[in-house]
């Protein structure tokens, strides 16, 4: 590989191997790009023969420079990392997947969409094969899987579980509108005090009302834990306030 030219970019040497979360290990090489400012970065070797990096970036940026902007209907992706990561092209929101995964992501135009009704947004293409719109989870082949991070741009494989769509639905993040900060959580002006709620199967359980914020909280999170378990929407609070997810002990005023 030393000496061979992709692109503008000409090979100097073998640089330290790239390891992925999953323990494969990538060979990289330390390349100089013939751009004005001879930008060295370490690259892996089959980004090289595949054509998929061709420059340090400069490629893309003068592109845009000779448009005037970015092209509304591409993507910007870095694929130096342990994983990748893109830009939407509406948005300009980042996005992240697997590298082994690039080739097939890369023929899709992908865009941020937002519910205007539920304020829940997701990253999205359109697929002319089906007329219809994709997201990229459904593309890789995690249709019935949900974000373990809650965030649907967060497309590694590591990312994804299996689940059902109830499942799916309650692991959701804070909605635009909460004033507490806690899902379930809210204030109640006629007495005064923190409330706190839980739904399950389509049904609102009461909790109980709490002059102490904390104790609303901890009792979400209690109920979180006995209804939900691993798939309780505010688990990274759990540890916070002392809640282990075997718990089925309520909270009382």
């Amino acid at each position: 590989m030393t000496g061979k030219t992709f692109g503008r970019l000409t090979v100097l040497e073998q640089a330290d191997d790239r390891i992925r979360s999953n323990g494969i290990h990538d060979a990289c090489w330390l390349c100089e790009c013939s751009c004005k400012n001879h930008t060295i970065k370490s690259i892996a070797g089959y980004l090289l023969k595949n054509g998929s990096v061709k420059s340090c970036g400069c490629l893309q940026k003068e592109s845009e420079i000779k448009n005037g902007k970015r092209n509304h209907k591409t993507n910007v992706y870095d694929l130096n990392g342990e994983y990748g990561i893109g830009w939407t092209f509406n948005t300009n929101k980042m996005f992240y997947f697997d590298l082994t995964d690039y080739d097939l992501i890369k023929n899709y135009c992908w865009f941020e969409h937002c519910n205007q009704k539920t304020k829940y947004s997701r990253l999205q293409a359109y697929d002319a094969s089906s007329k219809k719109a994709i997201s990229m989870s459904e593309l890789l082949g995690y249709k019935k899987y949900d974000h373990i991070n809650r965030n649907p741009f967060d497309n590694r494989k590591k990312n994804f579980r299996p689940a059902t769509c109830s499942e799916n639905t309650r692991n959701r993040s804070l909605p635009r509108n909460n004033s507490s900060g806690v899902i379930g959580v809210s204030w109640h002006k006629g007495s005064q005090k923190w409330m706190s709620r839980i739904e399950v199967n389509k049904k609102s359980i009461y909790l109980g009302k709490f002059v102490d914020k904390n104790k609303a909280v901890i009792a979400r999170l209690y109920a979180e834990a006995k209804y939900f378990g691993d798939f309780a929407p505010q688990r990274h609070l759990f540890e916070q306030y002392g809640i282990k997810i075997d718990n089925e002990e309520g909270i009382n005023e």
